[in-house]
């Protein structure tokens, strides 16, 4: 079901920096508001405690309109959903009006005890055409919990309370279905302390049975790797979406690239050996869609062999990345490299006529890419400070910003278009 959304917020809360409207004009002038969401706005207010402040309830990430128009019991009509909190209240609650007659009258509201809400989704998980309300709760660096609730008959109703680290709301197989599913850790089940205190990490695809979400597969990530550094889901080859997980043992943090994926309704992991090109590497960079073809490419620090970990993690000598496309089967192809200056706050895409054997050579604020084969410098970036540079200088400009200049010995705009500054 399509889900729409009134954005109604008051002009100061627009200038203070709250994204409360959905419109492409960036302007100071909130866009007036229709009737109908006035009518919204008065009814609703009404119906609250007094004093009630209505808010995004989500802390980092994710945004969340104030009013949340979404059809929550398969009538056609579009409830109303809003979290709130008063003065006195230490915690969130959220209510669900409906339009009766001329008016939106309140007919459920839950509190939910807590004011860390981790994420806040409305989709249809329970496969009854009928969108529900799914609720993380916890702070982000600790175990959190998955609340999903569905209205039936104007009450509220959870379906599930469960444990997680991460979560994904995907249609994994494409079948026109979205599943839930979360990343898991628990303590080992093991008599002996030591080992008790090593946790076990799992995949699980939950779904509705007997009239609430259960566990429906249960995928254990291998037992060597008991702590995770990033994971990402959505299309990860062509006609594929699965999910990307680096994971590492607390012991030796070296990272290690899982990747899962749904085959006949249950979760799957490639091969470890299929992936050793992505495994045991010191860091991991994020893996993300790079060429914005709607596939995510896996990264992977391209480090050289004479060189120890250590340089590298103490940021001694630079490094390009790598980014690989998966075709769904045994093939990995690179599809663009890039090299990046986290000090100085750009990306360098490499261009694909250079060779394979690629040297970087550092020294201050200066970078040389050096053909590994004959020791050419193929290309040079410098960054001068802005009170140090000199109109009168004969390097060509790639890109100024308020603190430095970014320059190279190269006359030539060939390049220019591979650097980019990163906001």
């Amino acid at each position: 079901m399509l889900r729409k959304t009134i954005l109604l917020c008051s002009a100061l809360l627009l200038l203070s920096g709250c994204e409360m409207f959905n419109t492409p004009l960036n302007t100071l002038q909130p866009p007036k508001l229709t009737e109908k969401q006035e009518k919204i706005k008065e009814d609703i207010l009404k119906q609250l405690p007094p004093n009630s402040k209505i808010a995004d309830p989500i802390q980092t990430g994710q945004s969340l309109p104030l009013y949340n128009m979404v059809d929550l019991n398969g009538d056609g009509k579009e409830e109303v959903v809003v979290f709130h909190l008063t003065p006195q209240q230490q915690a969130y609650s959220f209510s669900i009006f409906k339009e009766i007659g001329t008016h939106w009258t309140k007919v459920s509201t839950l509190n939910i005890a807590t004011k860390n809400i981790d994420k806040v989704l409305f989709k249809d998980i329970t496969d009854d055409g009928n969108n529900d309300i799914i609720l993380g709760i916890g702070e982000e660096t600790r175990s959190k919990n998955v609340f999903v609730y569905q209205l039936i008959d104007d009450q509220i109703h959870t379906v599930l309370n469960a444990p997680y680290e991460e979560l994904i709301v995907e249609d994994m197989d494409n079948d026109g279905n979205t599943e839930l599913y979360t990343l898991a850790i628990q303590p080992k089940q093991n008599k002996d302390i030591e080992k008790r205190r090593r946790k076990s990490m799992f995949l699980n695809k939950y779904s509705f049975v007997n009239n609430s979400l259960q566990i429906y597969h249960q995928l254990p990530i291998h037992n060597d790797k008991n702590a995770y550094y990033f994971l990402e889901s959505g299309t990860i080859a062509p006609d594929k979406k699965g999910i990307l997980l680096y994971t590492y043992e607390l012991a030796d943090p070296v990272r290690n690239l899982n990747i899962y994926y749904e085959q006949n309704e249950k979760l799957v992991a490639i091969p470890n050996q299929s992936l050793q090109m992505f495994q045991q590497k010191p860091f991991s960079t994020e893996s993300r869609d790079i060429n914005n073809d709607g596939i995510m490419e896996l990264s992977i620090p391209m480090l050289k062999d004479e060189h120890t970990a250590e340089q590298y993690l103490t940021n001694q000598l630079p490094f390009i990345t790598g980014y690989y496309q998966w075709d769904g089967k045994d093939e990995f192809r690179l599809i663009e490299r890039h090299y990046y200056d986290t000090n100085l706050s750009y990306d360098f895409t490499i261009p694909k006529e250079w060779p394979t054997n690629l040297k970087l050579t550092r020294k201050d604020n200066s970078i040389h890419f050096v053909d590994g084969r004959t020791n050419k410098i193929l290309f040079d970036i410098q960054a001068i400070p802005i009170e140090k540079w000199d109109d009168n200088s004969k390097q060509y400009i790639l890109k100024q910003t308020s603190h430095h200049v970014f320059v190279s010995t190269f006359q030539t705009d060939t390049y220019q278009k591979f650097f980019h500054i990163q906001e």
